[in-house]
């Protein structure tokens, strides 16, 4: 019989930190957060920042850091550096990506490395005639073979060898993410030079010159209908039927500066910006979100829409907000939220809403009541930033000193009167961990690349 915590584990170890806030969007699940174990720089890890996380088809969870690569297996931490890894030349990771052939692919200082039936392969620009030697970003062709981007051009692997293109092949300088889109054209984003799409080996180059907002290109993603979103410094861009569609504030965005985007089941794009609250997009149009009375939703860093249609969006400084039917409800400490800077939202399959915070701890939304979870209740740690539920009904819980778990029956034992006390369960460096931080404020605080989800 399998330990509760081996290999047969759930994406919440991907909530494991990230440096920079990020904002994302997963319309077709909810909220459930989890008091969970933690894993701090005592637990195994070879570093305490962490660069990018990543969950194999074997249930293996790998973890990038600036010191190396880890491999959890739901007990302890298996380290990869360049002290018994000869293969690295170099221990910052950063970058991990699987393909459909479940190769582990690796960017690192010095090189892209395989790792394939137990062995590290190492590829270089001089050796294998790579675009570069820095990796800034991954994606899948239709076929499931990796295009790996470097800041001065991208690499294709196919057929157990690499084709690269570089400059003379009229690539970019540089590049910041690219994606391949369902009609197989190949999309680059750069840092100040536009957006770029190669097909047919043929490229053409999109710039303010052609409709873009801006030059920096921060990501690209396609709808369900094929739509192109492109986010930019400088606002918000759709590719539809070979044209571009601009929506700053001159359209009616209230500004510039996007956050966070989500889509949700129908088809409404939710805007969030730094200052100025969040803006709707449907049918071309941008529409403000209305708000009951002087309600503003600035900085946001979360939405989530629930089992029931309802969207649930986490804010800085403004709490937890509830918009379902043309209604908006606002909880905030005085409801009882733990904290009113909200880092996550997560909805279990018993449709409770679960909510991680910035110190203030686990919050729990259930039959109309918030209650909340502290240290001072045997909660590891007063910061959330991210919450899973795993298939044995424990909660993964993410914070500056690691990871953690905690059974949810605990949770609601205690909220019953059944315990007294909540136990939470870490980690130490017996399990492997070598740094107890476990840096984040991203929700979710890991992410497929856009090319590898599974839906939009």
């Amino acid at each position: 019989m399998k330990k509760k915590n081996e290999l047969e584990l759930p994406l919440c170890f991907f909530f494991i930190s990230l440096a920079s806030f990020a904002f994302a969007l997963d319309p077709a699940k909810t909220l459930s957060q989890y008091l969970h174990d933690a894993w701090q720089t005592d637990d195994g890890l070879p570093y305490s920042n962490i660069t990018t996380v990543i969950q194999t088809g074997d249930g293996y969870i790998w973890v990038g850091t600036q010191e190396g690569l880890a491999r959890f297996d739901g007990v302890r931490f298996t380290i990869f550096d360049t002290n018994n890894t000869t293969a690295l030349k170099g221990n910052y990771i950063d970058a991990l990506f699987e393909d459909r052939r479940g190769n582990l692919w690796i960017g690192a200082t010095g090189g892209l490395l395989r790792y394939k039936n137990g062995e590290f392969t190492l590829y270089t620009a001089q050796q294998n005639g790579l675009a570069g030697d820095i990796i800034r970003a991954f994606c899948r062709d239709r076929q499931g073979n990796p295009w790996i981007a470097f800041r001065n051009g991208i690499s294709h692997f196919k057929n157990e060898a690499f084709v690269s293109y570089t400059a003379k092949d009229g690539m970019p300088d540089d590049i910041s993410c690219i994606y391949e889109d369902s009609r197989e054209r190949l999309w680059i984003g750069t840092r100040g030079n536009g957006l770029y799409c190669w097909q047919d080996k043929k490229m053409t180059v999109y710039s303010t010159k052609n409709g873009l907002p801006g030059n920096i290109i921060h990501s690209v993603y396609e709808d369900r209908q094929g739509n192109l979103w492109i986010a930019t410094q400088e606002g918000l861009c759709c590719w539809r039927d070979g044209k571009f569609t601009t929506y700053t504030t001159k359209d009616g965005l209230s500004e510039n500066v996007i956050t966070s985007i989500g889509i949700d089941s129908r088809g409404m794009i939710w805007i969030g910006t730094l200052g100025t609250g969040i803006n709707w997009l449907k049918d071309g149009k941008i529409i403000p979100v209305p708000l009951n009375g002087s309600l503003a939703i600035n900085n946001v860093k979360v939405f989530y829409e629930d089992k029931k249609g309802g969207m649930w969006i986490g804010a800085v400084a403004r709490g937890l907000f509830h918009w379902h039917n043309g209604t908006l409800t606002n909880f905030t400490t005085q409801n009882g939220l733990s904290s009113n800077t909200v880092l996550s939202i997560h909805e279990d399959s018993e449709g409770t809403i679960w909510i991680g915070a910035y110190e203030g701890g686990l919050s729990r939304w259930k039959d109309n009541k918030m209650t909340t979870y502290t240290t001072k209740d045997g909660l590891f740690n007063d910061t959330v930033y991210q919450v899973l539920e795993d298939d044995y009904q424990a909660l993964w819980m993410s914070c500056n000193k690691g990871i953690y778990t905690i059974d949810k029956k605990q949770l609601d034992d205690f909220s019953g009167g059944k315990i007294s006390r909540i136990d939470s369960i870490s980690y130490d460096q017996t399990d492997g961990m070598k740094s107890s931080e476990c840096s984040g404020g991203a929700s979710p605080a890991w992410a497929w690349p856009f090319a590898n989800r599974s839906r939009p």
